[in-house]
């Protein structure tokens, strides 16, 4: 997530994943063109590309995601809206409820170790923000993702929750 606003009054966290969505529309519009090339030639022939823009369709669909936290101090909640190809959905919490941010780990790749009895893989991560009473964290952005991204995320609302006092 990338921070899009950071003032006292409000923070904006934003995630879009434009290079996702590119790839895989081109996948499908890419697909969609063997398909007619092939269709000219045997029906047949273009049942496997069809079936490609059926999958990347859902793909597509599935995966792809605008996700946006706004953390607004002058109305004391956090506002978390989630678009996706089949609607818009959204959250409120109550900004006095927060306790912090954080970042949730997880392994992706193979559970089975290396030569060295290491299991293999990489880290990914993904920002979520912890409220009071121990309630599950409410998560900021629904994909796990490699590289600092979400530590970011996580400092810049504990930097501007600090701001508060």
């Amino acid at each position: 997530m990338k921070v899009m606003e950071n003032t006292p009054e409000r923070l904006v966290l934003d995630d879009r994943p434009v290079v996702l969505g590119s790839a895989l529309a081109g996948l499908v519009v890419l697909m969609a063109g063997i398909t007619l090339a092939t269709l000219a030639q045997s029906v047949v022939a273009a049942m496997l590309p069809l079936l490609g823009v059926a999958l990347f369709g859902v793909a597509f669909a599935a995966v792809v995601r605008r996700s946006t936290a706004t953390f607004d101090r002058a109305a004391g909640v956090i506002t978390l809206r989630v678009a996706r190809v089949t609607g818009l959905t959204e959250a409120t919490y109550p900004l006095g409820d927060i306790v912090g941010a954080g970042v949730e780990t997880t392994r992706s790749g193979s559970s089975a170790a290396d030569g060295g009895g290491r299991r293999t893989g990489s880290k990914l991560h993904r920002p979520v923000v912890r409220l009071r009473g121990g309630a599950e964290p409410v998560v900021l952005n629904d994909v796990f993702a490699a590289g600092g991204g979400a530590e970011a995320a996580a400092a810049a609302v504990n930097a501007w929750l600090a701001r508060r006092a």
